[in-house]
């Protein structure tokens, strides 16, 4: 058997070897922001004049200027309000 042929057929029966990877985690953007309708502030499918209110309001509440969000939203899913429209961690009316 010459060489070529012993490679070839060591390659044929080579054992499968697991590798681990390097852990990943997804960066992902403000938990305050709506990825999949950046305007839908309420989260109730459709972007209409509530969103705006709900936007208003929040920031009426909060001196009317632009408003840091924290790392962490609402944890109750049913009532979070996606207030980072442009999805920069900040709530303004830009």
């Amino acid at each position: 058997m010459t060489r070529r042929q012993l490679l070839a057929r060591r390659a044929r029966f080579r054992k499968l070897l697991l590798e681990s990877l390097e852990n990943r985690v997804v960066l992902d953007g403000s938990p305050w922001h709506n990825t999949m309708s950046a305007f839908d502030v309420n989260h109730d499918g459709s972007v209409n004049t509530a969103d705006q209110q709900a936007l208003d309001s929040f920031l009426a509440a909060n001196n009317g200027g632009p408003v840091q969000v924290p790392a962490q939203p609402d944890p109750d899913p049913e009532t979070v309000m996606y207030y980072d429209v442009d999805d920069n961690w900040l709530v303004d009316d830009s």
